[in-house]
């Protein structure tokens, strides 16, 4: 219950945070409300990849501590995201078909846009990651290695590294500068996803080395832990995805709160004249 209520909170937060930047994504509030449906998308990946581990796990002769896997939030909601966002530029196509022949002016595709969405849509699932990660601190499903300093861990018997603190500290870490790096010229549209999963899965794999892990998992994948070899399936895919945004499209650094004002007045002088 606790989980849940952490995961809620971070939908608050999420949901709060695109109704104020929608404008820099050129998405409109009617958008962000029906888009706001694909925060269940980060709890079904983390579920699904929680059943994958689970299994593995049993191969294993482990018992797995929790039934989400935080990492499948980053590996399985965009591609979720994608095809939601296909389905509505599917039903606008069919809809324009319907105004054609009733001579109606036709919906502009341009508003569905892939990347202005995709982008719009990305630090939702940081956002809500990061209060999970806080929920695991609490609840002690997940915790770090033995460390003198630690908090008390019920499971161990032992003070353990607060791993899941750190988690979620650096991955509020990683907002801020993608937030920052969004606002310069080496943005572009469509990177901000990749540019996001890339810098928290370096984190990720860093901390995995103060996770506890019996012997038979800290190297399950070439001397790899799962998560790290999932860790660095990720960056190498984010960085190839940024590395083609670069150098294929121009420089499109989001639109400030100050342009946007400016921008608006500037409008409505324009009407106001008109």
């Amino acid at each position: 219950m606790a989980m849940h209520y952490m995961f809620a909170v971070g939908f608050v937060l999420a949901l709060a945070l695109s109704l104020v930047t929608h404008y820099k994504y050129r998405i409109s509030r009617l958008r962000v409300a029906l888009y706001s449906i694909t925060f269940s998308y980060g709890f079904l990946g983390a579920y699904l990849m929680g059943r994958l581990y689970g299994s593995f796990l049993a191969s294993r002769g482990e018992t797995p501590a929790s039934g989400l896997a935080m990492l499948g939030a980053v590996i399985f909601t965009p591609l979720m995201e994608l095809v939601t966002i296909e389905a509505e530029r599917g039903v606008c196509r069919l809809l324009n078909r319907g105004r054609a022949k009733k001579e109606k002016p036709l919906i502009d595709l341009t508003r569905v846009d892939r990347k202005d969405t995709m982008d719009f849509l990305a630090p939702d699932v940081f956002i809500v990651m990061l209060c999970g990660k806080i929920q695991c601190h609490i609840n002690g499903c997940c915790f770090g290695v033995v460390w003198p300093w630690g908090v008390y861990s019920k499971t161990m018997w032992a003070r353990v590294f607060p791993v899941q603190l750190f988690e979620a500290g650096t991955t509020g870490l990683v907002l801020i500068v993608c937030y920052i790096i969004k606002h310069t010229r080496f943005y572009r549209r469509g990177m901000a996803f990749p540019l996001t999963a890339g810098l928290y899965c370096i984190a990720r794999f860093g901390w995995e080395f103060m996770r506890y892990y019996p012997d038979s998992l800290r190297h399950a994948v070439l001397g790899l832990t799962v998560w790290q070899a999932c860790c660095v399936v990720v960056i190498a895919a984010s960085a190839v995805s940024i590395v083609l945004l670069y150098k294929r499209n121009p420089s499109e650094p989001l639109m400030t709160c100050r342009q946007h004002l400016v921008s608006t007045k500037s409008k409505r002088k324009t009407k106001d004249r008109k």
